[in-house]
C-alpha cells in the first residue's frame, strides 16, 4: 500500500482523536479572539476595523483579523474595508500557494468585490463560490456576476463587468462563465485603464455547514484541478468564497493545497521500506510539518498530520476556518481519495 495511504488511515482510525483535535484548533481561536477584543488595536488577534465596518459584513461574528485583510486601493476617497483576507501556505520544497478567503458579497458590497478582483489578482483572475445564492428562504450570497452586463463603482474605482461565455462542467459539476472586466478611469468613464479575463466556477451543491454528498467527492477533486487549470498566472491568488468564507472555503482552500502537494510530491513517491527516511525532500506529505510556521505550534505530538497543520494555519490567518467537525474530517477522506486513484 502507497505508504502515505497508510498513514493516513492510521490518522483517521479514531475519529474521537480528530474531534479531539479540532476541538484544540478551537479552543486556540477562542483565545485568539478573547484577546483580539479585550486588548484592541495592541493585540495580534485585534477585530477593530472588523467592527467598526459592520455594514460590510454579511455575519456580524465572521471577520477578518485587522492584520491580515485585503484593503482596498481606495487613496484618500472612502473606506478600504472588505471582509476578505489574503491566504498563504507553503510546503518544503514547493513555492507558496496563494488565496483569497472571502464572504459571499452582499447587494451593497458587490462593487467592493469587482474592486478587489480588479486589484488583487492578475490575469485571468479565478473565483471559485462554493454556495448557492440561496438556501430556503436567506440569501447565502448575492447574484454579484451580470447576466451579460453591467457596470459597478466604489470609492475611487469604476468597471464594466461583460459575460462572454457559459458552459457546464460535468466532470467538476460546476457552471464555468467567462467575463471580461474592464476598469475605467474614474474621471472619463470611456478610458480603459485595464481589462482582464475573470473565470468563475460556481459550485452550488454544497450546503452550509455540510460537506459534499457521496457522489461528488470527485466532483470536489475535479473542481481544484479545474481552477488550477484556468488559474494559469503563477502569483495570481485564487479567489474562494462561500457564504461566510470560512466553512466551505477553508475546507476547499485546505484540500487544494494538500492536492498540490501530493502532485507535486509524486516525483518522490515512496515504498514502504522508505518509511524512515528522514529525507526533507520527501517527508513532508507522510508525516513531518509541511508548512513553514511563524509562531509555536499549538500541539507537538501533531507534527505528523499535514491537514490538523494546514488548518492551524490557515485560522492565523483568517478565523473559523474549516468551520465544523464534519469538515474537518471530511478533508481526511478526500486527501485518502485522491492518493487511492495513483498508483499503489
Amino acid at each position: 500500500m502507497n505508504p502515505r495511504i497508510s498513514h493516513l488511515n492510521t490518522l483517521t482510525a479514531n475519529e474521537a482523536k480528530l474531534s479531539e483535535k479540532f476541538l484544540s484548533l478551537d479552543s486556540e481561536e477562542n483565545e485568539r479572539t478573547r484577546d483580539g477584543i479585550s486588548t484592541g488595536s495592541e493585540s495580534e488577534w485585534s477585530l477593530e476595523r472588523a467592527l467598526d465596518e459592520s455594514a460590510r459584513n454579511r455575519y456580524r461574528n465572521v471577520l477578518p483579523w485587522d492584520r491580515n485583510r485585503i484593503r482596498l486601493q481606495v487613496g484618500d476617497h472612502g473606506s478600504d474595508y472588505i471582509n476578505a483576507s489574503p491566504i498563504s501556505l507553503q510546503a518544503l520544497g514547493l513555492k507558496p500557494r496563494r488565496y483569497i478567503a472571502s464572504q459571499g458579497p452582499t447587494k451593497s458590497t458587490i462593487p467592493h468585490f469587482w474592486h478587489m478582483i480588479a486589484h488583487e489578482t492578475q490575469d485571468p483572475a479565478v473565483v471559485v463560490m462554493l454556495t448557492p445564492t440561496h438556501e430556503g428562504h436567506r440569501e447565502k450570497c448575492a447574484q454579484y456576476w451580470p447576466d451579460r452586463h453591467n457596470d459597478y463603482a466604489d470609492a475611487g474605482f469604476a468597471c464594466r463587468v461583460t459575460l462572454q461565455s457559459k458552459e457546464f462542467h460535468q466532470g467538476a459539476n460546476c457552471a464555468v462563465r467567462k467575463f471580461r472586466l474592464d476598469e475605467y478611469s474614474h474621471d472619463n468613464s470611456k478610458q480603459v485603464k485595464m481589462s482582464k479575463t475573470v473565470y468563475h466556477l460556481l459550485f452550488d451543491s454544497w450546503g452550509d455547514f455540510g460537506t459534499p454528498i457521496v457522489s461528488q467527492e470527485r466532483n470536489l477533486v475535479n473542481l481544484c484541478n479545474l481552477a488550477n487549470q484556468l488559474n494559469s498566472t503563477e502569483h495570481s491568488p485564487l479567489v474562494v468564497h462561500c457564504s461566510a468564507g470560512v466553512g466551505r472555503t477553508g475546507t476547499f482552500i485546505t484540500i487544494d493545497f494538500l492536492l498540490n502537494c501530493i502532485t507535486h510530491d509524486s516525483s518522490h513517491a515512496l515504498d514502504a521500506g522508505d518509511v524512515g527516511d528522514s529525507s526533507p525532500n520527501t517527508e513532508y506529505i507522510v508525516r513531518s510539518a509541511p508548512l513553514f510556521y511563524r509562531g509555536s505550534f499549538p500541539d507537538p505530538q501533531n507534527t505528523d498530520d499535514p491537514i490538523f497543520e494546514t488548518v492551524w494555519n490557515l485560522r492565523k490567518q483568517r478565523m473559523l476556518m474549516v468551520q465544523n467537525v464534519s469538515q474537518f474530517i471530511f478533508i481526511y477522506k478526500i486527501i485518502k481519495l485522491a492518493l487511492g486513484s495513483g498508483p499503489e
